[in-house]
């Protein structure tokens, strides 16, 4: 007996195990899906033949029966007949999956941008400074705040007496209401008051 007969014979047996054990029975709702995908009978019918187990014991009858006859070559054909419809549908339902996989990740990807956009601009409005904001609504330029901690530029709000200076390239926020102390409230590097709220305020002005 030739090699080539034997290989033949275990492909044959384990296709044969394979349909009485439905180890290689494919989701049927994936397959539907593939089907509808196509809306086309020749293309649904060959589909449906290459993952019908009773189609599989057709072709491995018949390779049983060429295979008896010594007529290697036929069995042979009818047996890649069988192995390749079935691996035709298993290849495209692998691809539509990871197609849907790829769809779903971009997606998720999306929406997390999304949500780190989202989560920057929360944080940029959380930590914006209302002393600046109120600084910002009662001068016109830079110049206009002191330089110099001893005599701030004093502003009353409806909650507290603040008090702006310059120190250096800084923008500096006293309590006045401490008289004694005068507690820091906050600083703000020039550059962050001018972009951040000064020319705001001038666009919002003009706009």
């Amino acid at each position: 007996m030739s090699i080539r007969r034997v290989k033949l014979e275990v492909r044959i047996a384990a296709w044969r195990d394979d349909a009485a054990s439905g180890r290689k029975a494919l989701p049927a709702d994936h397959v539907e899906s593939l089907i509808a995908a196509y809306d086309d009978p020749v293309y649904e019918r060959s589909i449906r033949d290459a993952i019908n187990p009773n189609m599989w014991l057709h072709h491995l009858g018949n390779a049983d029966f060429q295979l008896s006859m010594g007529k290697l070559d036929e069995a042979e054909h009818h047996l890649e007949t069988l192995e390749n419809g079935y691996q035709f549908v298993l290849e495209r339902l692998r691809s539509r999956e990871a197609a849907r996989l790829m769809r779903a990740e971009a997606a998720v990807a999306e929406k997390e941008r999304a949500t780190s956009e989202q989560n920057r601009k929360n944080a940029s409005v959380s930590k914006r400074k209302p002393w600046a904001e109120v600084l910002a609504d009662s001068i016109d330029s830079w110049e206009e705040i002191p330089a110099g901690r001893e005599k701030p530029l004093e502003i009353d709000t409806a909650a507290i007496a603040l008090g702006f200076y310059r120190d250096g390239e800084k923008v500096c926020c006293v309590d006045m209401g401490r008289e004694t102390t005068r507690a820091d409230v906050g600083t703000l590097k020039k550059r962050s008051f001018l972009q951040g709220y000064l020319n705001k305020k001038r666009e919002a002005s003009s706009a």
